[in-house]
């Protein structure tokens, strides 16, 4: 691929689940938990870039957030399955850092970032959400907030005298100061 043009794109299949779980190598869903922590997510991950060593992934739905930080390697797809997602209305971002899972902070800065996707998981439906991976460009911004009069000046439009800069208003528009 041409610099700059590569991709890092992964898939969710998104199967939500109420009772005990279908296959043995999938987490049941704790008993004291609430419907909507069990929403159980398939997640491939398609050619991962030499530079990615953990994807984060965050799920906002209704009532919870849940975030999860996987391990990957680079190179070919792996699939593994997920659970405690909530159902209903979730929306789905994602991010990938070059740091291992375990280094990662709060101040760590992703190489790679999804836009958010909004899905539904609802029980018993597969819901497969695709993240379109972009390299996360970075900038220093800086404001300036020059210091302006907190008043008007002459001929603008006035209620008052003290919204003149010369202390000064007739006939709703500012004037001058007396000589």
């Amino acid at each position: 691929m041409k610099c700059g043009t590569e991709k890092l794109i992964f898939g969710l299949a998104v199967t939500a689940v109420f009772g005990a779980a279908a296959c043995g190598d999938l987490e049941p869903p704790q008993t004291s938990a609430p419907p909507q922590d069990i929403g159980v997510i398939e997640l491939a991950l398609q050619s991962v870039p030499p530079e990615v060593a953990c994807v984060r992934i965050t799920a906002k739905g209704t009532v919870r957030e849940k975030v999860v930080e996987l391990p990957v390697l680079p190179g070919p797809s792996m699939t593994q399955i997920l659970t405690g997602f909530p159902l209903g209305k979730v929306i789905f971002g994602a991010e990938s850092f070059a740091g291992k899972c375990g280094s990662l902070s709060s101040k760590t800065i992703p190489n790679w970032i999804s836009d958010t996707i909004e899905t539904s998981i609802v029980d018993g439906t597969k819901t497969r959400v695709e993240f379109k991976m972009q390299r996360n460009g970075r900038v220093d911004v800086s404001f300036n907030f020059p210091d302006e009069p907190l008043c008007s000046a002459v001929s603008v439009a006035c209620k008052s005298s003290k919204d003149c800069c010369s202390n000064v208003c007739k006939t709703e528009l500012c004037q001058a100061p007396p000589s």
